[in-house]
């Protein structure tokens, strides 16, 4: 998915790439919300056989949910690099335990022949995605 992220990116500077990330959710104006299986950048109007489909809801209270729930609030402000002090374009979630999930920003670019590898949690914040939770 790297060139897809890098041409959403020169289109939409603000993108984050979710490492193996498969939900397809967009949120407009805080009001229109599509969740579905459909990829959105992939589909091209007029095609027929596809079994992917997008459902829209229309609420503000739910779109800022999905927001919230989402972490959206931290996907459009990411950090810099405390060790290469580029802008971070990724996050991912991480296994710290057995019932300890967290999302985290990660830095993965090549300087001078090595990898960065900085890491920075998610805040916890109860009630969103990916925080340590014990599974069922």
């Amino acid at each position: 998915m790297e060139p897809f992220h890098e041409e959403v990116a020169r289109m939409f500077p603000s993108s984050i790439y979710m490492k193996k990330e498969h939900q397809k959710i967009v949120v407009i104006d805080r009001t229109l919300t599509f969740i579905g299986s459909m990829n959105v950048l992939s589909h091209r109007p007029g095609t027929t056989g596809r079994r992917e489909i997008m459902v829209l809801f229309q609420s503000s209270p739910f779109a800022q949910d999905i927001l919230d729930h989402e972490r959206a609030d931290l996907l459009a402000s990411p950090p810099r690099c405390a060790q290469c002090n580029r802008p971070v374009e990724r996050a991912r979630l991480r296994r710290y335990g057995k019932d300890d999930n967290r999302m985290e920003w990660f830095c993965d670019r090549t300087t001078s022949g090595r990898k960065c590898n900085w890491t920075l949690q998610f805040p916890d914040r109860q009630g969103v995605r990916n925080q340590g939770r014990p599974r069922r």
